[in-house]
């Protein structure tokens, strides 16, 4: 079983993205927070362009435009990308895995 590591990325060019899934050290999903609607990032950009089969989300807290970009990169509201079911002691992810939620499944 591969394990699955939550990392950030930043280069000495100040390119930043807030998460980078990886499982067995290779990148599988990169998302990018922003608190409302906004350009996906050239940081997603950057990464795209590097590992052009990694899914890419650009999440805005309380924005509302939902498309995808020429590079390939997701941008939509955290409503729509993020799945959390209560439970007893706060909010937890539901059912959907974060590579599920990457691919849009």
């Amino acid at each position: 079983m591969s394990a699955t590591h939550l990392r950030s990325f930043r280069d000495i060019d100040g390119r930043e993205v807030d998460f980078v899934l990886l499982e067995s050290g290779k990148p599988i999903g990169f998302v990018a927070g922003k608190g409302h609607d906004a350009p996906a990032t050239g940081s997603l950009a950057y990464l795209r362009s590097r590992f052009s089969d990694v899914p890419a989300w650009q999440v805005s807290a309380v924005g509302t435009k939902d498309c995808v970009t020429p590079d390939g990169i997701r941008v939509a509201p955290a409503e729509k990308s993020l799945t959390f079911q209560a439970t007893g002691g706060g909010a937890s992810p539901a059912a959907s895995t974060p590579s599920s939620i990457l691919s849009g499944a």
